[in-house]
């Protein structure tokens, strides 16, 4: 194994930790699919920056960042079944800031 092949498995390694971690603390994240999600986020952060920056990421700031992300996708899932009507009112309320 090379090194760039050690650090993207050292990179996995710590998105899997933090994954799990808040899959525990946060039961609505079970429903997601757990390999799905541990690949999206190891794939996409290593589009963005090189392994050795991903593990530079203080691990509070990288949990914050996934968790964020991980509740974006569950937002969006949760859009996709509302009828047009309720798409609407929900546009409306984020316009109020409700």
């Amino acid at each position: 194994m090379t090194q760039a092949t050690d650090l993207k498995q050292v990179v996995e390694d710590r998105i899997t930790r933090i994954v799990d971690q808040l899959r525990q603390e946060h039961p609505v994240f079970q429903e997601c699919d757990r390999t799905k999600q541990i690949r999206e986020h190891t794939d996409g952060m290593l589009e963005i920056w090189q392994p050795q920056q991903v593990l530079d990421i203080p691990e509070d700031e990288l949990i914050s960042i996934i968790q964020d992300i991980m509740a974006f996708e569950g937002m969006s899932g949760l859009l996709k079944d509302l009828t047009p009507e309720q798409i609407q009112r929900f546009d409306e309320a984020v316009k109020r800031g409700n």
